[in-house]
């Protein structure tokens, strides 16, 4: 009796840890470090930290958990939602830092991105403006304002920014890219203008 009884316990034991081994296995892999999984798509993890990455609602929830009243927490939530392409959250971040903290540059530039995608080009220029004012040296003012400039067919004022893009950043290559571009992007302006149709924009 004491032999069955000694058998049926092991089989349970040996049940019992077969059943907590596949439990381990079906777990989720979670990111370690919060800022790795921030710039991943919304759909490529589980979570962040308890909020999930798939709901942005209960993410801002989480987030701003006794901490509602600090511009940064808007402006880095405002940053995640980038990202991952979330643009209506990301406004609604970074409108709100700016409310907080009106000396907030990167939540102005952030704004300005922001602005760009959504279409809203003269509110775009606005918000960008606002963050080189508040941070001259930020790199990334320049060239979104040389870029809105070029959208706008502003060729030499793009040029400008760039350069000073260039100033603050010599091994930016991005800047010097677009700089490549300026005298082309001119030539065809010209060429448009004046009906020349066989002008190479390779040139």
């Amino acid at each position: 009796m004491l032999a069955y009884l000694a058998a049926a316990v092991l089989v349970v034991a040996v049940v019992l840890a077969i059943n907590r081994r596949a439990g381990r296995e079906r777990q989720p892999v979670m990111d370690v470090d919060p800022k790795v999984a921030a710039h991943k798509g919304p759909h490529e993890h589980e979570k962040l930290g308890t909020a999930c990455l798939c709901d942005p609602e209960a993410e801002i929830r989480q987030a701003l958990k006794d901490r509602a009243d600090f511009a940064e927490t808007h402006r880095e939530l405002g940053d995640r939602f980038y990202a991952r392409g979330q643009y209506e959250y990301a406004l609604g971040r970074y409108q709100r830092a700016v409310e907080l903290d009106r000396t907030n540059a990167r939540a102005y530039y952030g704004l300005g991105l922001i602005y760009t995608k959504l279409g809203d080009y003269a509110k775009a220029e606005q918000a960008v403006r606002e963050a080189a004012e508040l941070a001259p040296e930020m790199v990334g003012t320049q060239i979104s304002l040389g870029i809105l400039a070029y959208r706008a067919g502003a060729f030499e004022d793009a040029r400008r920014y760039w350069e000073t893009a260039l100033k603050l950043d010599r091994g930016n290559e991005y800047t010097r890219a677009l700089l490549g571009k300026v005298p082309t992007l001119e030539r065809l302006d010209r060429g448009l203008r004046t009906g020349d149709r066989g002008l190479r924009t390779s040139d």
